[in-house]
């Protein structure tokens, strides 16, 4: 689940380390799970009888804590969790908020410091609301200063096309913006 195979932690170290507390909230903050208090509980007290060593493993124990849930879900019920792990391993969400630190910040600047140009497009797709929820504030607030337009009234989502030909697009989501020179 690391972006980086360099970097500090790993999701099998969080998930054999964190407090029953911590996890749950990892879960809860980052995978928006419902379930994410029981989950942890499943997960500390599986990992208490036997190591977590696979992602099998893991989302067999998910699936368990979802208990006759899991038959009518859509989708996977492990998803949110290992959505979960892998933000926090990779530290995403600080890292979207230093990119559109540095955006506003450009869009700002004029001469040699700047490292937007004037008329430049920003295009970012998110792939999770808690992320789409800080491009859309951000792209507001450069809107509302007079720095940017808007070039995507809405965010632009995959159609029923692309979804069957790439499940994986289903929650992406476009948002785009023109700084002003």
């Amino acid at each position: 689940m690391r972006l980086d195979p360099d970097g500090p932690v790993t999701a099998a170290e969080l998930v054999a380390t964190m407090s029953e507390q911590e996890l749950g909230q990892i879960i809860r903050q980052y995978g928006q799970e419902p379930l994410a208090r029981k989950i942890a509980r499943f997960l500390v007290q599986s990992r208490d009888q036997q190591p977590i060593t696979s992602t099998t493993q893991l989302a067999d124990i998910v699936v368990e804590a979802y208990g006759s849930r899991a038959r009518s879900s859509r989708k996977n019920p492990a998803t949110r969790t290992f959505m979960a792990l892998r933000i926090a391993v990779n530290d995403e969400l600080a890292a979207l908020e230093a990119l559109l630190g540095h955006i506003a910040d450009g869009a700002g600047a004029s001469g040699s410091g700047a490292w937007l140009s004037p008329g430049a497009r920003i295009a970012i797709i998110s792939f999770h609301s808690l992320e789409d929820r800080m491009v859309k504030r951000a792209f507001a607030d450069l809107l509302e200063g007079g720095l940017a337009e808007r070039l995507t009234r809405r965010p632009v989502v995959a159609g029923d096309a692309e979804v069957a030909a790439n499940p994986r697009s289903r929650s992406a989501k476009l948002r785009a913006i023109r700084l002003k020179g």
